[in-house]
């Protein structure tokens, strides 16, 4: 793990196990913990949740939430406090960073951050966690939208492979969408847009572009695009294996 890295983990990654390995390589990381996840606190071992009872709230950030036709901004109060966690006989010194949205629950980030004071690792542990929902978001998306259940391919490194061409594909497209998208959703023949209003044409507007896209590819299988012949050798080309 490179320490000019920041890691960040979901609570599938709160297991000793994991956090043994994380915490061990003294990397920057940021793991979501589960309310009954245990760190040691003025030395006794407790829970994550006792915990955070301790920590006082002395922080306010937000986040925009985008819905289907509008932003909105949340607002979450934020703390943090010293915590160690011990692997084996060694003692290793971290900060618990507790966020609670005003009108819901807890979430619980434990952090290795490198960063000279409190205010600063909070900031980080908060605005890095929520790029980590960006991610899942752009998986929901292509997944929902371009059928990826039913790519047939039979071995797991094909679809890796696969799954590496679409991001590429998807990266490149919406780039060079970003300047013509509202040409697009408004000249299309396909019907998407709400008696076209501006309201729709805002916030996550990709899965609308989805639509337009997807027609064009409908007809077209893997099997369509095998070849007997082994491709030319291109350094420039990338090349994955897929296995049909």
């Amino acid at each position: 793990m490179s320490k000019k890295i920041t890691y960040v983990f979901d609570r599938g990654y709160d297991r000793q196990i994991f956090k043994d390995h994380i915490v061990s390589q003294q990397s920057n990381f940021i793991i979501r913990l589960k309310k009954n996840t245990k760190l040691e606190y003025k030395g006794k071992e407790v829970t994550v949740s006792t915990i955070g009872t301790k920590i006082p709230f002395f922080m306010e950030l937000t986040a925009n939430k985008t819905g289907k036709n509008k932003s909105k901004q949340i607002c979450f109060q934020c703390g943090a406090l010293k915590v160690k966690y011990r692997i084996k006989q060694k003692e290793y010194e971290l900060r618990l960073v507790t966020t609670k949205r005003k009108s819901g629950g807890k979430c619980w980030l434990l952090t290795n951050s490198p960063k000279g004071s409190i205010t600063e690792i909070i900031k980080e542990a908060f605005e890095t966690y929520g790029f980590r929902w960006k991610i899942e978001e752009y998986h929901r998306h292509i997944k929902s939208s371009y059928d990826i259940e039913y790519i047939q391919i039979n071995k797991f490194d094909g679809l890796q492979s696969m799954l590496a061409i679409l991001t590429n594909a998807t990266g490149i497209l919406y780039n060079t969408l970003e300047t013509m998208y509202l040409r697009l959703l408004l000249d299309s023949k396909i019907q998407i847009l709400d008696k076209n209003k501006v309201s729709k044409l805002r916030n996550f507007i990709y899965y609308k572009i989805s639509v337009i896209i997807k027609p064009l590819l409908s007809n077209t299988y893997p099997r369509h695009a095998i070849h007997s012949k082994q491709p030319p050798l291109d350094l420039a080309q990338m090349k994955l294996q897929l296995d049909f």
